[in-house]
């Protein structure tokens, strides 16, 4: 949980699972382990996770145009926001957002 927080904080400023584990006075492996045991995956995989998740929120909440997203979420650039998010949900960003829209606008 401190590293998800931690991660939360610092998304965008570069900062690797290294970074975060040596700020949680952890060596990148122990947190990798932690992160099995306690989560099931990989502290790499629970960073992915926690990017994607924000897009899918900044997508639902905002106009912002997905190149800006990338940027302020530490996504090395549009194309890897758009490879993630469409492993994680099977579309592309813009089409989760015309999605979600359309859904929030069918139930309202």
């Amino acid at each position: 949980t401190a590293y998800l927080e931690l991660a939360g904080r610092e998304l965008g400023r570069g900062r690797t699972v290294a970074d975060l584990a040596e700020a949680l006075g952890i060596s990148a492996a122990g947190l990798d382990t932690a992160c099995r045991r306690h989560r099931g995956c990989s502290a790499l995989a629970l960073l992915y996770d926690l990017r994607v998740e924000r897009a899918a929120t900044l997508l639902r909440s905002t106009d912002r145009a997905p190149e800006d997203i990338a940027v302020e979420l530490g996504f090395s650039g549009t194309a890897h926001l758009i490879r993630c998010f469409i492993t994680a949900t099977g579309r592309t960003p813009e089409n989760y957002r015309q999605m979600m829209r359309q859904t929030h606008h069918a139930v309202g």
